[in-house]
Parts: C-alpha cells; sequence; structure tokens
C-alpha cells in the first residue's frame, strides 16, 4: 500500500518555492499517493506532475481576495468572512475527514503551516522553509514559535536558513535541511526549445531569472547596465520574472535610457531556453537560501556574476565558473570581461545525495 500524503500549499504562481514543489511531486508522485491542497489559485499555474489530486477545499483568504476570486456567493467568502471573527483565521476551516501517514505544509508564508497542525489528521507532520531570511513580526512570529515545535521536523533549505530560524525562533525546532532538487535531465531537455527573443540582440546576452521584489535587488542591476553603456560595452539584458517592482523598473529603464539594452519580459514558462543561449547569468540578490536558480544555469555551464552572499559563496563549492562581486564597477568589468572567461564545465552529479537522502527519511522509501 502506497503511504497517503497530503501536501498543503499557496499560489501557484512563478518563483522558486513553486518550482521546489514541483520537482517534489514529480520525486514522490509515482511511490505515494499524494493529495495537494491549494490555498490560492492564479492564471498562470505552474504545470502540477500527473497523477497529483488537487483537492477542491474551500480556504480561509482576505475578504477582499474571496470575493474578488470567487464571487459573494462562494464558500471560500463565506469561511473568509467568519475567519475576521477569529484571531486565528484558518480556524474557520473544518477538519478534513481522511487521515494521512504524512501531511506538509510547504510554504513559510501565510497559513497553511498552521491550519496543518489545527485541521489535518496525520500520523507524521513535517513543515518546509525555503527562504533566505526571518521578517515576520507581531503575532505571525508568536505563532511560529507557537507551531513549529508541533511538528516533526521543519525542513530548512540550507544550513544558513536553519542558522537565521534558530536566531529568530529559537532551538526547541527539530530541524533539518532538505536543499532544493535539480532536475537535470528535464531542464536539458527544456533549454532545447528555440529562444526567438534573442534573434535580435546584438553584444552580450545577460540573463536574470528573479521575481521583481526588493531582495533580488533588480535596480542595481539597472546601474550596472547604465556603467555597461557608458563603458561602450554592447549587450543586451533579459530579465524573466514579474512583481510588485515591475512599474518603478521599468520607469527607471526609461528614465536612464536602457530601452534598447533591458527588457522586461515577465514570467516564462520556459525559462532553460534562456539559460541555455545566454553568454552570462547575473543575480545580484541582497540575500537567498538555496538558490535554485543558478543550479539550474549551472546545467549549461554558463558563467555567472552573483551578488557576494552567504548562499552564493556556497554554491563555489560544486559549481564552476561563478564570479562573486560587490560593488557596481566590478560587476560591469566582471560582465564586459566574460568573453575571455575560459569555461569549466560543471559536475552536477552529487547535487541531489542529500536530497534524495531527505525524500527516502521522510516517505520511507528504499533508494
Amino acid at each position: 500500500m502506497k503511504k497517503k500524503c497530503l501536501i498543503v500549499m499557496g499560489y501557484m504562481t512563478y518563483g522558486g518555492i513553486q518550482k521546489s514543489l514541483v520537482n517534489f511531486l514529480a520525486s514522490i508522485k509515482d511511490k505515494v499517493e499524494v493529495d495537494l491542497l491549494l490555498w490560492g489559485r492564479t492564471s498562470d499555474e505552474m504545470s502540477i506532475p500527473e497523477g497529483v489530486n488537487i483537492l477542491k477545499v474551500p480556504t480561509v483568504k482576505s475578504v477582499r481576495a474571496a470575493l474578488r476570486e470567487n464571487g459573494v456567493f462562494s464558500k471560500d467568502f463565506v469561511l473568509s468572512c467568519l475567519g475576521l471573527l477569529n484571531q486565528k483565521r484558518w480556524l474557520a476551516m473544518p477538519t478534513l475527514t481522511k487521515h494521512y501517514d504524512i501531511a506538509i505544509a510547504y510554504p513559510q508564508v501565510g497559513f497553511p503551516k498552521y491550519y496543518v497542525i489545527d485541521r489535518v489528521k496525520a500520523d507524521k507532520k513535517y513543515a518546509f522553509y525555503h527562504h533566505g531570511s526571518y521578517e515576520f513580526g507581531g503575532k505571525m512570529k508568536s505563532w511560529d514559535k507557537e507551531y513549529y515545535p508541533k511538528y516533526d521536523k521543519l525542513y530548512c533549505v540550507s544550513k544558513h536558513t536553519q542558522n537565521i530560524l534558530e536566531d529568530a525562533l529559537g532551538v526547541d525546532i527539530n530541524y533539518d535541511i532538505m536543499p532544493n532538487l535539480l532536475n537535470v535531465e528535464s531542464i536539458l531537455d527544456a533549454g532545447l526549445s528555440p529562444c526567438e527573443e534573442y534573434n535580435s540582440s546584438s553584444g552580450i546576452k545577460i540573463l536574470t531569472v528573479a521575481r521583481l521584489s526588493p531582495e533580488k535587488n533588480l535596480h542595481k542591476c539597472l546601474s550596472v547596465a547604465k556603467r555597461l553603456v557608458d563603458n561602450g560595452v554592447d549587450f543586451s539584458w533579459y530579465m524573466l520574472g514579474d512583481g510588485p517592482l515591475r512599474s518603478s523598473l521599468e520607469s527607471e529603464i526609461s528614465s536612464l535610457g536602457l530601452d534598447k539594452h533591458v527588457y522586461l519580459l515577465g514570467n516564462q514558462p520556459n525559462p532553460y531556453r534562456f539559460m541555455k543561449n545566454c553568454d552570462v547569468y547575473v543575480q545580484l540578490s541582497e540575500y537567498e537560501a538555496d538558490p535554485i536558480t543558478i543550479k539550474e544555469v549551472a546545467v549549461f555551464d554558463k558563467p555567472m556574476v552573483l551578488s557576494d552572499i552567504i548562499a552564493f559563496r556556497n554554491a563555489i563549492e560544486w559549481i564552476n565558473n561563478i564570479s562573486l562581486r560587490g560593488d557596481i564597477e566590478s560587476i560591469s568589468t566582471a560582465i564586459g570581461e566574460i568573453s575571455s572567461i575560459d569555461v569549466i564545465k560543471n559536475d552536477l552529479t552529487k547535487v541531489n545525495k542529500s536530497y534524495y537522502q531527505k525524500l527516502n527519511e521522510i516517505f520511507d522509501l528504499k533508494d
């Protein structure tokens, strides 16, 4: 008999956590009976592997979101209204009737991590934490300190993330480390698709894949782009992703005169075709947990210019062709000199070893 597993997730928009979940589901769907409860949906859902059962369960959201997404006569709207009467809003949702062997709260944001403890029946319960910082305060931090110790394990994607949580939430939590999976074969296959967007590119093809949010430091990327223009470097910079900074980035691109050099292409269902055909990958994040995107770029042995942060420093242990830089001048110099770099092929055979060890532990699977 296959073990029964429930995974509770938030919105399936394009992002690192969502990509991580898709790989996680693909790893277990043939070995475990999986129910997936999505707290919310959007029009640009990522592809969920076949064989995963998506539960049609009404969830507690903000009243405005429930009204916008489901309408005034929906169960989601009614539950969300009832949730306003309770400080712990997820308690407005009924307990699931099905008993699971394993229940997993996959996101570190929102109510799923509390819902799994209070409203799910399971023999084992696990939570995941994918972010490279801890920024919650008030009620959320108080609830995290109350609920995370109730999990059998809290899986962090890196030791650095665990250290951050220990400082923020204390050591009375059963922490463990489980990095993100690198699906090399599917990435290589997806990279074979044509990338017409590059056809009109001249000079160096630069790529950045990131959510357009403050921690990704994309305004600094524009400062670097301006410096490249001033230095006479011929380049085209493509940024894939979407987020709250899009309008401000568009304004800055225009004000800096970068319209013929920097292109915001939004979310792309297949970013790997861009990775395979770019000349250099640039990511200047202020912090990361386990940066899955640079792992994916490493599949194509591309040179990378990255910010000098702990997560990227750790990546040097298993990825070649990385240049860690801090200031705008050194970053632009590294990009401008990229054509003279001798690329060293990456050996990624050991990257997933820890991932599969932890996967086998969680589901008691044979290697």
